[in-house]
Order: structure tokens, then C-alpha cells, then sequence
């Protein structure tokens, strides 16, 4: 199912910046419609953590210096992203303290690994356009053995920083470009209002 999921992104993406003839783009009707088929995509789409640009880049740039210092050993700094993923319906994530890592505690205590739900939804009568809504904590999960789920805005664990990055998904409508028609790996998304937002997603390599 993945890779039929992954093979109908391919092909509407190859099709929508490949483009058609002349007498094809005097006929909207026939444009595939990417943000449909990226919204169904079950695949794995990393954040490339080097390519955020505008108030995107802003956003991540403050909630990178507040969590260096979140539980930071004297003389070191504490949290470093390793990498973000976004699926159909949630966004993951993945810090290490780095600290506590170069001191050698075990794994547990220098990972925070954390996940939000999340609805990506097509932009009606747009065809290349996602929207990011409904962001939200799971609330079946027990914050004890995961707290950086509550970085998002759980009394006691929240980061408005890490909250006011994430939110930028859902601050406006994105549209979508591939970096390759044929088998596009990069897409970059740029805000419909302020085009100068940028993020850019990657697709997990097998």
C-alpha cells in the first residue's frame, strides 16, 4: 500500500512539473492534483533542517536557542534537533541532549523523541496547495515517559518556542514545488500569503 501511495505521488507530481502541450494547458481540468496526492501520501517526508527560509527560518532559529539551554549540563547545552518527519497524519520528532550524550548516560536519558497529530488537507480548487490543520498533543499519551510531547503545551513541559515553530505549518496555506519532475526525493513548500516562508521536505530514502 505505501509504495502504491508513493508511486500515485510520483507520477501526479512528474505530470504536474513536467506540464502538457499547448491545447493540454489551455484545459485545467486536465492538471493533476498534487496537493490530493501528497495530502494521501503515506510515506516518510523528513524537514530538511538546512532549508527553512523567512519567518519559517525565524521560527526554528529561536526555538533552536531556547532548547540548548532545556536541561543543559553546566558548560554544555542541552537540546539539538536530529530530525522531524511529517506522515499523513502526524509530525514526529527527534532531539538529543547533547550533553548528557558526550557524558555517556544511556540512551534514555539524552533522547526526547515526541509526535503531534496533524490534518494535511488539499486546498479546494487548488491543485497544488496543502493546509495544515488541527495540530494538537495525543491525548491517550502518558507525558511521564514522553515529555516532549508536552513541549507543544502541556502545563508544566511547554516550550512556546518549539509551539510557535511547529505552528507555522498551519499559519497559512503552502504551495508545493518538486525538485525533480520525473522522481522528485525534494519538495519545497512556499507560503501562499508570504511566499518568502519556506520549508522544504524530503522523502526517506529505503
Amino acid at each position: 500500500m505505501k509504495m502504491k501511495n508513493l508511486s500515485y505521488l510520483l507520477v501526479v507530481l512528474s505530470l504536474l512539473f513536467v506540464g502538457c502541450n499547448d491545447d493540454d494547458n489551455d484545459d485545467d481540468a486536465n492538471l493533476p492534483e498534487v496537493g490530493k496526492a501528497f495530502a494521501a501520501t503515506t510515506e516518510h517526508w523528513y524537514m530538511d533542517l538546512d532549508g527553512f527560509e523567512g519567518a519559517f527560518k525565524t521560527a526554528y532559529d529561536e526555538m533552536k536557542a531556547v532548547l540548548k539551554t532545556k536541561d543543559a549540563i553546566p558548560g554544555q547545552i542541552g537540546y539539538v534537533m536530529q530530525n522531524m518527519y511529517l506522515t499523513k497524519d502526524t509530525i514526529s520528532y527527534c532531539y538529543w541532549n547533547e550533553g548528557y550524550k558526550e557524558m555517556g548516560a544511556p540512551e534514555e536519558f539524552y533522547v526526547a523523541n515526541g509526535y503531534l497529530l496533524v490534518t494535511i488537507e488539499a486546498v479546494a480548487g487548488m491543485r497544488n496547495q496543502v493546509v495544515f490543520k488541527g495540530i494538537k498533543m495525543d491525548p491517550a499519551v502518558e507525558l511521564t515517559e514522553h515529555p516532549a510531547i508536552g513541549w507543544y503545551g502541556r502545563e508544566g513541559f511547554a516550550i512556546p518556542q518549539f509551539k510557535a515553530f511547529i505552528d507555522m505549518l498551519a499559519a497559512q496555506a503552502y504551495m508545493i514545488e518538486a525538485d525533480n519532475a520525473a522522481a522528485p526525493k525534494m519538495l519545497t513548500f512556499k507560503g501562499v500569503e508570504d511566499s518568502g516562508s519556506v520549508f522544504k521536505l524530503r522523502l526517506m530514502e529505503k
